[in-house]
């Protein structure tokens, strides 16, 4: 929980758009994925930082992999940012009890 509640303190204090503004000094206002890259991985950056420093000392390799659990977090974080506390994922029906195929057919 501490990799989820640091990178969701450090996403929805961060000024996305004056990193974005700043981003776009440089990639320009039409490389979207650019822009919104630099606001992703300052985010992780700093988590990692943060986790890091706290666990470095009781945690093997936590310099290794802070950056991708900070990034996973980040992920989950985002996508949850308008769903209560209680919603639920499903897939959609034409997913559901699909049959699996078996390869290409034959003719």
């Amino acid at each position: 929980m501490d990799v989820y509640k640091t990178v969701k303190r450090i996403h929805d204090g961060t000024d996305q758009m004056k990193i974005v503004t700043q981003a776009a000094a440089k990639y320009g206002w039409d490389n979207k994925m650019a822009l919104f890259r630099t606001v992703l991985d300052g985010v992780v950056d700093q988590c990692a930082k943060e986790i890091e420093t706290r666990w470095s000392e009781r945690l093997a390799s936590v310099d290794v992999y802070a950056p991708s659990h900070c990034h996973t977090a980040l992920v989950y974080a985002r996508w949850m940012i308008d769903r209560p506390a209680t919603a639920t994922v499903t897939a959609p029906a034409k997913w559901v009890n699909r049959e699996r195929s078996s390869g290409p057919s034959e003719q």
